[in-house]
């Protein structure tokens, strides 16, 4: 799915060559843990996520609910928007 913006627009058919949703999350994921200078275990602790989920979802190996990805977005300070939207790298 492909959207200027995941609120307010209808979703789009994904182009050629453009990233599948689990490569976005999983770079947005490590992008933002890197950023706030947190490893996996100390992410697990904060969001209440397991370091094992956390593992998977960041090696595309998993595809989480709704609900774990908001308890993973809070202590990174982002939204669900942040951690789905295809930035190249780029979060807020």
């Amino acid at each position: 799915v492909q959207t200027g913006s995941l609120f307010g627009l209808s979703p789009l058919a994904r182009d050629d060559g453009s990233p599948q949703i689990e490569a976005v999350l999983a770079r947005n994921l490590r992008h933002a843990r890197a950023q706030s200078g947190l490893t996996q275990e100390s992410l697990g602790v904060q969001s209440g996520v397991s370091r094992y989920v956390i593992t998977h979802i960041e090696g595309q190996s998993r595809n989480p609910t709704l609900q774990t990805l908001e308890k993973l977005a809070v202590p990174l300070g982002l939204s669900l928007e942040d951690l789905l939207s295809d930035t190249q790298g780029q979060l807020v």
